[in-house]
């Protein structure tokens, strides 16, 4: 969990001396809910021990979030906003669009294997489904736009199908963690999704079994 909590991306820093300082200290705050999240569950974050942790006044912490659970909300977003950032600049952009696709869905819904304690803090989450969409469908749409523009892809709506790939992954990563799916699964998602795209089923098989490194 702490590898997927650990870093963000960093963000252009705010004009002003007053937004700077209020940027600073929403980063405290999210920081400091990230390692009382990693070492205790989100069950265990409590507002002031929190404020506490992050050297900021309990009033500061409500000059940013509504409640708890508007940070827990921030913390998770942000954390899948990096860990798919992180994924789709690290693909070469010289691949085909097929398996730059491939390669990224697997890779994301490896998280299940790698760090299954934040997915499993994820999934645990009354809006965790919500959470995962919002944060990582505007990659997926890049992943995505290439394919469609080139012609590999045929899609008849991209919300339709960037719906359909955001909770196949969270259902997938779910039933991952519960032992209700075979190893290496994230293969087979990749192939499905592949066939949905229009790539035939002898190339969406053999692209799904691509090595990931």
């Amino acid at each position: 969990m702490a590898r997927v909590l650990a870093t963000l991306v960093a963000v252009d820093m705010p004009a002003t001396r007053t937004d700077r300082r209020r940027a600073r200290t929403r980063r405290q705050l999210v920081a400091a809910a990230r390692e009382l999240i990693t070492e205790r569950g989100v069950a265990g974050l409590r507002i002031a021990e929190l404020t506490d942790a992050a050297d900021v006044g309990r009033g500061s912490f409500y000059n940013h979030f509504d409640s708890k659970e508007d940070l827990v909300a921030a913390v998770f977003r942000e954390s899948l906003e990096t860990l798919a950032h992180t994924i789709l600049t690290s693909i070469p952009d010289d691949l085909p669009p097929a398996e730059r696709a491939a390669m990224a869905d697997r890779r994301f819904v490896r998280l299940a294997y790698e760090d299954p304690d934040f997915a499993r803090l994820l999934v645990q989450l009354h809006n965790g489904d919500d959470l995962f969409a919002t944060a990582t469908l505007p990659y997926a749409r890049m992943a995505l736009e290439p394919g469609i523009a080139s012609g590999d892809f045929d899609v008849p709506d991209v919300d339709v199908m960037l719906v359909m790939l955001a909770s196949s992954s969270m259902g997938l990563i779910r039933a991952i963690l519960e032992g209700r799916v075979p190893p290496h699964a994230e293969q087979a998602h990749a192939e499905s999704i592949l066939r949905l795209l229009g790539v035939t089923d002898d190339e969406a098989r053999r692209i799904s079994r691509l090595p990931l490194d």
